[in-house]
């Protein structure tokens, strides 16, 4: 594999390098939203949170859309969707929405997933960013 094969995949691993990241990603794993949204969501202050923001768009992790007079902020970077998906199970990766809504009686029950290793997980980010890389 050449070097420059590996970079889209070392640009991930660089944008989950810090904790806050990874905690506002996984908030817009749900779709998209507002900075107060996100301020009353994530355990870091308004400071990190901004700052935070500004580095993920200026990466091309994040976008944001304005819908009457609210900008929303969104994951536009799939590879990074992808990654940050794989890391929380809980989630419903198809949806996005938590597991345990799913399961009420109006929806039909999914058998639960037990949580994965530290190295199934990287194969399976390893994997959708190789499959990602293939359908672009």
């Amino acid at each position: 594999m050449k070097h420059e094969q590996l970079d889209p995949i070392a640009h991930v691993f660089k944008v989950l390098a810090k904790p806050s990241r990874i905690e506002v990603l996984r908030e817009l794993l749900l779709g998209p939203r507002t900075v107060g949204e996100l301020e009353s969501l994530c355990s870091i202050s308004p400071a990190s949170l901004a700052q935070t923001i500004n580095v993920l768009k200026q990466d091309g992790v994040l976008g944001v859309k304005s819908v009457q007079n609210l900008e929303f902020v969104e994951i536009i970077d799939e590879r990074v969707r992808s990654a940050v998906r794989s890391f929380f199970p809980e989630l419903d990766l198809a949806q996005g929405i938590p597991t345990e809504v799913l399961n009420q009686d109006s929806v039909p029950q999914r058998s639960a997933k037990p949580a994965p290793s530290g190295s199934d997980t990287l194969m399976r980010i390893l994997t959708a960013l190789n499959d990602s890389d293939q359908t672009d």
